[in-house]
This record gives structure tokens, C-alpha cells and sequence, in this order.
């Protein structure tokens, strides 16, 4: 299999209107696989633990999974956010099933 990631993310920050791409910390990308492992760790590093989840301080997350692009039936992008109900990592999956 090819090696499908690009090694930087796209950033936007809606307070300032600035946007550029950043590379991922070391290592992010060979001990976690796609959208729901870079989300959590992402948010972990990201987001402070006090942060208010409606607050500038928070981040919310689109990122490709592992099989993206290819033809597997699989999950194919995962969102993510601290979740203003319970305050902990909130995610959720796009699934699609027509390639």
C-alpha cells in the first residue's frame, strides 16, 4: 500500500481569520492511525484541559481515515471536538459506502 499521508494539516483560526499548514508532531503519524487516533491525540495537545468548549480555545477537528482513497467499504473521515455536553472527546464518522 502506498503511503498515503501528506505529513501536514491544514490550520484555520476563525479568531484571527489566519490559515496555514502545520506539520504533525514526531511520531504522530507512525503510533496513531487516521482521523480517530490523530483526532484524540491532536485534541490532547491542543485543546487545554479547562478550555471552554464553546470557547476559542477549542478546536474542532476533520480529518481523513486510514482507507481514504481507497476502495474498501470503511469509514472514510472522522470529526472531532471537546464536547460541550460531557466535556471530554467527542467524535463522530462519515460513513460511506459508494465509492
Amino acid at each position: 500500500m502506498a503511503y498515503v499521508y501528506h505529513e501536514q494539516f491544514l490550520q484555520v483560526d476563525l479568531t484571527d481569520g489566519r490559515a496555514g499548514t502545520v506539520a504533525p508532531g514526531p511520531g504522530l503519524i507512525d503510533r496513531f492511525v487516521g482521523g480517530h487516533g490523530f483526532a484524540a491525540r491532536l485534541l490532547w495537545d491542543m485543546v487545554p484541559r479547562c478550555a471552554d468548549c464553546l470557547g476559542p480555545a477549542n478546536a474542532l477537528l476533520f480529518l481523513p481515515g486510514p482507507l481514504t482513497d481507497t476502495l474498501a467499504p470503511c469509514m472514510r473521515a472522522c470529526v472531532a471536538l471537546k464536547s460541550s455536553l460531557a466535556g471530554t472527546y467527542c467524535d463522530s464518522f462519515y460513513l460511506s459506502l459508494i465509492h
